[in-house]
């Protein structure tokens, strides 16, 4: 009895997994719609629509209903404080019942638009009044200060960049430029001789002059 059990639990098993198989597939490490279940019951996937599966899925349980499969995000500094983030629908999967297929469709739309606080302008700030102070003092709560409010426009700019927001790339080198600078306050901080200082600390004002310039230059 117990071996019938075990014996009805893998052909359970194997059943779910060749449905799964029959509904999806991978193919250059894509999941993709199998068209061999869809073929099954007369609806014909075409190959766009077959890069959403679940897309497609959720279509064929609604027809005529457009399904968002594809977004794209975009934006731009407004102001010192703000960005503008905007979230723009490319692409849809609809199935046409009367026709028995499930296609993409493009809708290229705005599907949302929000302002999001900015906090680079006030980490520039501190980062660079701490940095001063440093200089000045040579304490190492401000040369700590001045190195994590670089970090941190390090940070938000590389996740600003990956939201769209301004031109990426140009993001993305402020981003470095600001990451330079809080290697500066390192070894700033760990040289001893002067001339080599200055130079570290000349670098460390360049770095983030370039890297709010870079970041700001649309509103100007």
């Amino acid at each position: 009895m117990q071996k019938l059990i075990v014996l009805l639990s893998l052909l359970t098993l194997a059943v779910g997994v060749a449905n799964a198989e029959s509904e999806i597939k991978i193919e250059n490490g894509e999941l993709l719609v199998s068209p061999s279940r869809w073929n099954a019951i007369g609806v014909k996937v075409t190959p766009e629509a077959q890069r959403y599966p679940l897309s497609v899925k959720e279509a064929f349980n609604n027809p005529g209903k457009l399904v968002i499969a594809q977004t794209e995000s975009s934006g731009a500094v407004v102001d010192l404080f703000h960005f503008r983030l905007d979230l723009i629908n490319k692409s849809g999967v609809r199935y046409d019942a009367q026709r028995a297929v499930v296609d993409v469709v493009a809708v290229n739309e705005e599907a949302r638009t929000e302002v999001i606080f900015s906090p680079l302008a006030i980490f520039w700030m501190i980062s660079i009044v701490a940095f001063f102070t440093f200089t000045i003092k040579g304490n190492t709560a401000s040369m700590l200060t001045a190195f994590f409010a670089a970090s941190a426009i390090a940070a938000f700019s590389g996740v600003a960049a990956l939201f769209g927001v301004g031109f990426p790339i140009a993001v993305l080198v402020s981003a470095t430029f600001a990451i330079v600078a809080a290697l500066s306050v390192l070894l700033i901080s760990s040289c001893k001789e002067k001339l080599k200082q200055k130079r570290f600390s000349t670098a460390f004002y360049v770095m983030m002059i370039l890297s709010a310039g870079i970041t700001y230059y649309p509103l100007f």
